[in-house]
C-alpha cells in the first residue's frame, strides 16, 4: 500500500494506544455478551454498568484506538475494502490490536475534492474476530469530508441514497451519516456473511461507533440486525455500543430502531454531541458550506435519540470527579481542551473503572493541585491535561 509522501498527518496520533485488558476483575473474557434489553427504553439504569462494563469497556477500548490509528494509515492508493489491515512494523503507526484478535478488513473513505488532503483514503471501519466474536469498529470526525458529513443533517429516506445498496432504513435519517453507511454497508455486509457461515461461526456481533462513528453505526446495526433476521443468521446476537452518538434519525426512526438494536447508546453529561443536531428539531441553514435549508428561509428538520440511553455522569468519575464536574461551565477561551475532555478523555475514564485500566486519562488537574474526588494519584492525563496558569488550573475552580 502506498503512503502518502513527504507528510505526517497530524491525525496520526497511535503512539497514544495503549493495550485491551482482556479479562475481567472476575477472570471473565473480554467480550462477553450482553443483556437484551429490547424493546429499548429511552433510559436504561446506570447499575447495568456494574454487569456489562467490564465488556463494553473491551469493545471502547478496540474502538479507541482504532480512532488514534486511522490517520497514520490514510493512503492516496483509492480503495474502499482492504483484507486484513496496513503494517510497517513501526510501532508508532501501527494499529495495537488486542491479544487473539485479527483484523478481518478495514473499509476506507476518500477525503473530498476540494479538502486540504483531496485524493487521500482514510480507514473509517475495522472488521475484527476472535473465535466467536466480531468487533466492528467505526471512527470520528477526523478529516475535512468528515466535518461536512456532520454537517449534512437533512433528513431523507436512506433508501434514496444515489448510486448505493439501501440500508432499508425506517423514517428519516441524517444524510451525512446515511450517506457513509451505504458507502460501508456492502464491504460490511459481505463480511458478516463470510464470518456468520464460516465452519467455526460467528456467535456475537459488537458494532461500535464514536462521535461521527456512532451516528453511522446506530445506521449500520439496524442494518446488520435486519440482514441477520432476514437471512443464516438469527442465532448471532448483536449489539451496539454508541459512545457520544449524535442523533441519527427522527421519531419514526428511533421507534423501530429500539424494537430492532439491542444498543447501549451513552453520552457523557456535558458533551455537547449527543445533544445534536437538536432534538425534536434541528433549525436548516440554506445558505451554508452544506446546505440544510429547504428554502432562504430555512427549514426544521426532524430528530430523536435512540433508547438504550445511559448517562455517564461526572460525579461517577473513578478520579477527579469532582474536577470533571466543573466542565459544566463552558470557558470560551478553552474550547479545545473542553471538548477533548468532554468529548474523547470522558468516555475513557468512565469505562477504564470497569476494567481497572490504569491509562484511563483521568487526570486533568496536576500534582500541585488536590487530587479532588480520586482514590490516588495514579492514572495518566488527558491530552492537553494538565493546564495551569499560575496559580490557577483548568478547569476552573470559581
Amino acid at each position: 500500500m502506498s503512503k502518502v509522501s513527504g507528510q505526517q498527518l497530524s491525525t496520526c496520533r497511535a503512539k497514544e494506544q495503549t493495550a485491551a485488558i482482556d479479562v475481567s476483575s472476575a477472570g471473565v473474557a473480554l467480550p462477553y455478551p450482553l443483556s437484551d434489553q429490547r424493546p429499548l427504553p429511552g433510559t436504561l439504569p446506570s447499575s447495568l454498568l456494574s454487569t456489562e462494563g467490564a465488556s463494553l469497556y473491551f469493545v471502547w477500548k478496540t474502538l479507541l484506538n482504532f480512532n488514534l490509528w486511522a490517520g497514520c494509515a490514510a493512503t492516496n492508493t483509492p480503495h474502499t475494502v482492504t483484507p486484513g489491515v496496513p503494517v510497517t512494523g513501526d510501532s508508532d503507526k501501527d494499529l495495537l490490536v488486542a491479544k487473539g484478535w485479527a483484523v478481518h478488513s478495514t473499509h476506507w473513505q476518500p477525503d473530498g475534492a476540494g479538502t486540504e488532503h483531496n485524493g487521500l483514503y482514510w480507514p473509517f471501519a475495522a472488521v475484527l474476530r476472535k473465535a466467536g466474536d466480531v468487533i466492528i469498529v467505526v471512527r470520528g470526525t477526523q478529516t475535512q469530508q468528515d466535518v461536512m458529513s456532520d454537517f449534512n443533517y437533512n433528513t431523507s429516506s436512506a433508501s434514496l441514497q444515489p448510486g448505493q445498496p439501501a440500508l432499508n432504513l425506517p423514517g428519516n435519517v441524517h444524510q451525512g451519516f446515511a450517506a457513509i453507511a451505504t458507502s460501508l454497508w456492502p464491504g460490511v455486509q459481505a463480511a458478516l456473511q463470510e464470518l456468520v457461515a464460516s465452519p467455526a461461526g460467528v456467535t456475537n456481533v459488537y458494532v461500535a461507533g464514536h462521535s461521527l462513528g456512532a451516528g453511522v453505526a446506530t445506521l449500520l446495526s439496524y442494518g446488520m440486525q435486519t440482514h441477520l433476521q432476514q437471512h443464516d443468521g438469527p442465532q448471532v446476537k448483536l449489539a451496539a455500543l454508541l459512545m457520544a452518538p449524535p442523533n441519527a434519525g427522527d421519531a419514526a426512526f428511533a421507534a423501530q430502531f429500539n424494537k430492532v438494536v439491542n444498543a447501549r447508546r451513552l453520552p457523557f453529561t456535558f458533551d455537547v454531541i449527543p445533544q445534536v443536531p437538536c432534538s425534536p428539531s434541528m433549525v436548516g441553514c440554506a445558505d451554508a458550506t452544506i446546505p440544510t435549508g429547504t428554502d432562504q428561509n430555512g427549514g426544521l428538520w426532524q430528530y430523536s435519540p435512540v433508547g438504550g440511553t445511559i448517562a455517564l455522569e461526572a460525579a461517577r468519575m473513578p478520579q477527579q470527579a469532582a474536577v470533571w464536574g466543573l466542565l459544566k461551565q463552558i470557558h470560551p477561551c478553552q474550547m479545545k481542551r473542553f471538548f477533548e475532555a468532554t468529548h474523547v478523555c470522558s468516555y475513557n475514564c468512565y469505562m477504564s473503572q470497569f476494567a481497572g485500566d490504569g491509562n484511563n486519562m483521568c487526570r486533568l488537574w496536576g500534582k500541585d493541585r488536590k487530587e479532588e474526588g480520586s482514590s490516588g494519584i495514579g492514572g495518566t492525563f488527558c491530552s492537553g491535561f494538565p493546564a495551569t496558569e499560575g496559580r490557577y488550573q483548568y478547569p476552573y475552580l470559581l
